[in-house]
């Protein structure tokens, strides 16, 4: 894979001392920013438009913007049909 064939940023979790937070930064490695100054310790997936970030801590499953939004909690409920199949709808 070619540097040209990534993205022009991506996010990565970087560890500061005890605690983990969600870093942008541009595709050559350079120009890290971070996303938001409260601490991510489960990061788990960013939208694909790079607007969002979802992530997990003992409180909950929440959601931020990727330019240091306001962090929100999401609610979801699941339930499966008698022919097994599962939906999930998330809210804040």
């Amino acid at each position: 894979m070619r540097a040209s064939d990534l993205p022009e940023r991506f996010f990565s979790r970087v560890r500061e001392g005890s605690s983990d937070f969600v870093y942008r930064i541009d595709r050559n490695g350079t120009r890290p920013q971070k996303v938001n100054p409260q601490s991510f310790p489960y990061f788990l997936s960013v939208s694909p438009n790079g607007e969002w970030l979802v992530f997990l801590n003992e409180r909950g499953l929440w959601h931020t913007g990727s330019s240091n939004a306001e962090v929100l909690r999401l609610a979801f409920a699941m339930s499966v049909t008698s022919a097994g199949a599962m939906t999930v709808n998330f809210s804040t």
